[in-house]
């Protein structure tokens, strides 16, 4: 079975860009980025079926 990966944003988008507008705060908010997002992964039986329907459904 082939396997899909999504990753998703959980944190506060406010905090991360108002921590990467000062120099200090760039480290700070990219180890924020880091542990807030979280990779969900799913098993199908034909991945690049499933792409073809994604991508033709997003048009």
């Amino acid at each position: 079975m082939d396997k899909i990966r999504r990753r998703e944003f959980t944190g506060n988008w406010i905090l991360v860009w108002l921590l990467g507008i000062s120099m200090i705060g760039i480290p700070i908010a990219i180890v924020y980025l880091i542990e807030h997002t979280i990779e969900i992964e799913y098993e199908v039986k034909d991945a690049e079926a499933f792409m073809e329907q994604y991508v033709r459904t997003k048009k």
